[in-house]
């Protein structure tokens, strides 16, 4: 009960819970924005912006992305700017963590090369290394 600082009720089988302060995980999630990769590529010209929810795991704004992959294919995921210290996260369809990075794509820019085990649903988390990373970005997903 302490880690949702609220009042829960119980009422016919459902929890409600007031929040006073911080909300759970799932609640705090981004919606994601479909990405198709088309011909073996996927590419978005986006922005992160002080008002963009916040990666529950890094605290700092984020655009989340959905995209399918498929098992037995390799796909490499930049995230380039000129604007912050890119930061990548790859979630597996069960929300789980799979992949991470910082630096790997050169300069200040992540990339992660994931070699897909299983069909489903990913979110591509886009984010900064430091709190105050904000402008423009290119997202580019590459099956190999």
């Amino acid at each position: 009960m302490s880690r949702y600082m609220g009042i829960a009720f119980l009422m016919l089988g459902t929890l409600l819970v007031l929040a006073t302060g911080t909300t759970p995980v799932a609640a705090q999630a981004a919606k994601a924005i479909d990405l198709e990769v088309r011909d073996g590529e996927a590419n978005v010209n986006g922005s992160i912006d002080k008002d963009d929810p916040a990666d529950p795991v890094r605290k700092h704004p984020a655009k989340v992305y959905a995209v399918k992959l498929d098992p037995d294919r390799t796909y490499r995921i930049d995230l380039m700017s000129k604007a912050f210290d890119s930061y990548l996260r790859l979630n597996a369809p069960a929300g789980n963590e799979v992949a991470r990075d910082d630096d790997s794509g050169g300069m200040l820019n992540a990339r992660i090369v994931y070699n897909c085990t299983q069909t489903g649903q990913y979110r591509i988390i886009a984010t900064s290394l430091g709190g105050g990373g904000r402008g423009n970005f290119t997202l580019r997903v590459t099956e190999r």
